[in-house]
């Protein structure tokens, strides 16, 4: 089934409810909420108020949130319609037709815009020597979220990570890491963080032998891996 009459549904729906907006009244959308939260409904919250903040200009489709209960006040959609229309200097007639119209520009985005992207990280040990190894990293983030440049510690102390943007598209950025050389001389905690506006996926691969690394373990914005030490005479 085509997803478009099921998604502007959910919003009409959304917009009768009472109340303020919330990630709880987002339970009883589920295509709204698997699409922009993977089910999670936080998640899809904070997704769909991407759209708002990307769309900030566009009248029809703040409209379309004040209807929701956002930004405006009011237990009922009349209510907010009208609170919005006072904000705007127009009757509550014109808001309800902006409503209508930025409904069904939402569902375009939803469809379209896809903010359900993750901002993406992969890190790849590579295997060098008896001595250590080598880190290759690069990430893609959506336009429309804003992340930080992920950080490296070793060790608890900060790595200085180069990162360069080699490609932009319609959706995303491209960076790339220059490589980071490891010694496992004692063994090593590796902690990689990556904080923003979305929770990132984050991959940690390796052509290694498995007693290298002990263990990978992914916090949400966070991975700590440990290594185990290559000299003879550690402990």
């Amino acid at each position: 089934m085509a997803m478009e009459p099921i998604l502007e549904e959910e919003l009409r729906r959304l917009r009768k409810m009472p109340g303020p907006l919330s990630d709880t009244k987002l339970l009883e959308t589920p295509g709204i909420l698997l699409g922009l939260g993977r089910g999670d409904p936080e998640t899809a919250m904070n997704r769909l108020l991407l759209l708002s903040r990307q769309a900030d200009d566009d009248p029809e489709i703040q409209a379309a949130f004040a209807s929701f209960g956002w930004g405006a006040d009011g237990d009922t959609v009349l209510a907010r319609l009208q609170d919005y229309a006072a904000l705007c200097g127009v009757d509550a007639r014109t808001t309800r037709r902006w409503s209508d119209a930025g409904i069904t520009k939402l569902v375009q985005l939803i469809l379209t815009a896809a903010p359900w992207i993750d901002p993406k990280l992969g890190a790849r040990f590579h295997d060098d020597d008896a001595e250590g190894l080598t880190l290759s990293m690069r990430f893609a983030v959506p336009l429309h979220i804003g992340m930080r440049l992920p950080a490296l510690y070793e060790n608890g102390v900060t790595r200085d990570i180069t990162w360069k943007r080699y490609k932009q598209d319609d959706r995303q950025y491209y960076y790339l890491a220059t490589p980071i050389r490891l010694l496992l001389q004692a063994p090593l905690n590796l902690r990689l963080e990556w904080r923003g506006e979305a929770k990132p996926s984050m991959l940690v691969e390796g052509d290694l032998h498995a007693t290298v690394i002990r263990v990978g373990q992914n916090f949400g914005s966070v991975v700590t891996v440990w290594l185990k030490s290559r000299s003879t005479t550690a402990l």
